[in-house]
């Protein structure tokens, strides 16, 4: 999460894809401090994580409105997650 922040606060990247545990800065921790620096990247966000249903986690990831995969996934529900974000970036 913190070498994510550092990149991720020196390029602008169409998508950005984090787990959401993390040690250091998890990932609604990197989501938020993200945001905060670039609002824009607020839509182009995605969670992955091997912890779906957990009810903290997921009230937790609720708040954010931000997508998220549970691992293990697809290429095909990664195309279908990703893609609109990856397009809209393109537009």
């Amino acid at each position: 999460g913190v070498d994510g922040m550092r990149r991720a606060a020196t390029f602008d990247y169409a998508l950005v894809i984090s787990d959401v545990r993390m040690p250091g800065l998890n990932g609604p921790e990197f989501y938020r401090k993200l945001t905060g620096l670039r609002p824009s990247a607020a839509g182009r966000f995605v969670f992955v994580t091997g912890h779906d249903g957990e009810p903290s986690l997921g009230d937790l990831l609720a708040r954010t409105g931000v997508p998220v995969m549970a691992k293990p996934f697809t290429m095909r529900q990664l195309q279908e997650v990703c893609g609109p974000i990856l397009s809209a970036a393109a537009a």
